[in-house]
């Protein structure tokens, strides 16, 4: 097949541009300010750089918020049906800044709604796959942003690109965004499970914000 001429090839990738870095202060205000489930699926999305459906379906039970370094563990639930883009996008994510507040603040509405989610994190997550959410915060953002164009998964563009230009290695990168290959980045990085949690923490700490943070002290 190598000598088959597919029509557009390499032109017809959708390009995804990412947020400003003013436009992320806009809408990390705005999470604070609205402090709502939507925005605190948003916050997280903001600080972890995962796809919104990947914060939206969090379990009660992937969250690690006691330990020294609070993080998430994204990965597939198929009794719940709960899957995962694809294998490597199973991960655990360091939580700072504005996302370990909407973190913290999804696990207390959760623990005083009666009887839970079903032991989904947020309310989205008991809806089917078309319905995780993207729809809502795309509208959220439409708001806060009038006349941009941009959707939630320039939040994760985003964050690729601060990690780049603050010098994260590549490989850092990868493993937070669910891109990491299975053999090399692992192998290269000197641990049998990737980089530690402690080396994703400090490069997502290198782009937090933690100015709205503090605002809420």
């Amino acid at each position: 097949f190598s000598g088959l001429d597919i029509r557009a090839e390499g032109r017809d990738t959708k390009i995804v541009e990412p947020f400003t870095l003013d436009e992320l202060h806009v809408i990390a205000a705005a999470c604070i300010t609205q402090d709502t489930e939507l925005v605190w699926i948003c916050a997280m999305q903001l600080s972890t750089g995962a796809r919104v459906r990947e914060i939206s379906k969090l379990r009660i039970d992937d969250l690690r918020l006691d330990g020294p370094i609070p993080f998430i563990s994204i990965q597939s639930h198929v009794e719940h049906g709960r899957a995962l883009k694809t294998a490597g996008s199973r991960r655990d994510v360091p939580l700072v800044g504005i996302g370990l507040w909407a973190a913290g603040q999804g696990m207390k509405a959760s623990a005083g709604h009666a009887g839970g989610y079903q032991g989904w994190l947020f309310h989205l997550g008991t809806l089917a796959s078309g319905g995780a959410g993207s729809d809502r915060l795309n509208e959220f953002l439409r708001t806060i942003l009038p006349g941009s164009m941009k959707r939630s998964h320039s939040l994760r563009h985003a964050l690729i690109t601060r990690l780049t230009v603050a010098g994260v290695p590549q490989g850092v990168i990868d493993q937070l965004t669910g891109h990491a290959p299975i053999g090399v980045s692992k192998i290269a990085a000197g641990y049998a499970h990737g980089y530690p949690l402690a080396a994703l923490r400090d490069a997502l700490e290198k782009i937090s914000l933690p100015i709205y943070i503090r605002q809420t002290l």
